[in-house]
């Protein structure tokens, strides 16, 4: 079974489909969505909706480090227990 993330940067309106068995990352849009068999259209609008009011979902993710570059997120796992 495929299993896939949806990520949005804070700061950008932009929406990341993470495709874990293919490993692949694609914009995730309105008409991406409408290609997506029994897909809800006004899904997008909604995570954007909550999105706006500062909300922010996380199902299924036990680690999520965002970092401008690999030095910088390498640097953040070197935490001392």
């Amino acid at each position: 079974m495929a299993k896939y993330f949806i990520v949005g940067e804070a700061g950008s309106k932009d929406l990341w489909l993470i495709n874990l068995e293919e490993r692949r990352i694609e914009p995730f849009t309105e008409a991406a969505l409408e290609s997506f068999e029994g897909a809800d259209a006004s899904f997008i609008r909604t995570v954007n909706k909550a999105r706006s009011h500062g909300i922010a979902m996380i199902k299924g993710v036990d680690v999520a480090i965002a970092s401008d570059n690999r030095n910088e997120a390498s640097a953040m796992m070197l935490i001392d227990e």
